[in-house]
């Protein structure tokens, strides 16, 4: 996670400097800029970015993530991965189709994933990670996720008030999608239909978040 400190400073774990570098580096290649002139660029010296770009720092500062922001035309989020990223430019790639119980052990599959041999595939115009996966909604989620939509998940996010969630609960064979809710340092789970007031409070014992949903696509080969 990304915490701020008093003193302006923020300090990032190794996920979140992973996803920092990788943003910048996705602009810098678009851009076809080099750390020199993307330092040129953002106004910024050359080794502030050297040393962001290399991992040198965990604990850039604050300023420095809004000048770089802002000259990218992206958001604070964006650039340090809470939130997707979304280019500009087209740059569509392949991202796996999982079954609902797959998707159990998605981590697992994805790091073990061989690109030649998985059959189901599709494509996404989004950036997301390489753990990133697609699950094709169930009938009984109609109508908040019409049948036959494709959901792309992202692992590598931040979850929010409002954001719809993939869940492993204990001891289930697969997982499920449920909205994920604050009120004040209480969190819960609200299920898709019913009564809201059914929501079932997250427990970390009980319960696991996989993932966010950050995409949703009607797939018409399916019909």
């Amino acid at each position: 996670m990304a915490v701020k400190n008093e003193n302006g400073v923020f300090h990032l774990d190794d996920i979140r400097r992973h996803r920092l570098i990788e943003t910048i580096e996705r602009i810098m290649k678009e851009k076809n800029f080099t750390p020199t002139q993307l330092a040129k660029y953002c106004n910024l010296q050359q080794p502030t970015i050297h040393r962001l770009l290399s991992g040198q720092t965990n604990d850039p500062r604050l300023s420095t993530l809004l000048q770089i922001a802002e000259h990218l035309d992206i958001t604070l989020d964006e650039l340090i991965g809470k939130r997707v990223f979304v280019s500009n430019k087209l740059a569509v790639r392949n991202v796996p189709v999982l079954s609902w119980k797959e998707a159990i052990t998605a981590n697992d599959i994805m790091v073990k994933l061989n690109h030649n041999e998985w059959v189901n595939w599709v494509t996404t115009d989004i950036a997301l990670s390489e753990k990133a996966y697609a699950l094709y909604s169930k009938s009984c989620m109609e109508p908040r996720f019409p049948k036959n939509s494709l959901l792309f998940v992202e692992p590598d996010l931040d979850v929010r008030d409002g954001d719809f969630v993939i869940v492993a609960f204990k001891n289930a064979d697969e997982v499920a999608v449920r909205e994920f809710a604050t009120d004040g340092p209480k969190k819960a789970f609200k299920p898709l239909m019913g009564n809201p007031d059914d929501a079932i409070l997250f427990n970390p014992k009980e319960h696991e978040i996989e993932g966010v949903i950050v995409q949703i696509k009607y797939d018409l080969a399916r019909k």
